[in-house]
């Protein structure tokens, strides 16, 4: 009886153990999750995206100042010139953003990966797990955060370019037929 009464309290302790473990897995396994849609979106809206909008809008600048040769300015077409300007300089920072946020979440995304791994092999202080896991969802939470302005600046961006652009279309086509 003596030798059953330690044996039990060895299961028991381990198997809250092997609950905490999966508790920790599970939570790193969530935080991965979320970078990895972040890595997606980013994907989707990448840097390339971004440089060619900027190239574009660089261009149509270039075709107004060709054709554009009146010495009166009409304060609709200064405006509209204005707004368009400012859509370009605000796309370096978005783009610079974006490589930024690409490259953070590359090395959450791995720095995840080692810490499952480690507590899936018992690597390293098990009474420091909880701190490794506690920073690394202040980490994704950081990361959330530049995320979310990033989305919101691009859609910002991106719906100023899709208003103005009719009006820059209609400018170039006017000055081109002049």
């Amino acid at each position: 009886m003596k030798k059953i009464v330690p044996f039990i309290l060895l299961v028991i302790f381990s198997s809250c153990i092997d609950l905490e473990k999966s508790k920790w897995m599970s939570d790193i396994d969530k935080m991965s999750l979320s970078v990895k849609n972040m890595q997606d979106e980013i994907a989707v809206s990448s840097s390339a995206h971004l440089t060619s909008i900027q190239i574009e809008i660089k261009a149509n600048e270039l075709k107004i100042e060709q054709l554009y040769h009146n010495d009166t300015l009409d304060i609709q077409f200064a405006q509209t010139m204005s707004r368009y300007k400012i859509i370009q300089q605000v796309l370096t920072p978005l783009i610079n953003r974006a490589a930024y946020l690409d490259s953070s979440l590359n090395k959450e995304s791995k720095q995840l990966n080692k810490l499952k791994s480690d507590i899936s092999n018992s690597v390293g202080k098990r009474n420091r797990y909880e701190d490794y896991i506690s920073q690394e969802k202040k980490n994704v939470l950081l990361l959330q955060n530049l995320f979310n302005t990033f989305v919101k600046q691009q859609k910002i961006t991106e719906k100023e370019r899709t208003e103005i652009q009719p009006a820059v279309d209609k400018i170039i086509e006017h000055l081109s037929q002049s």
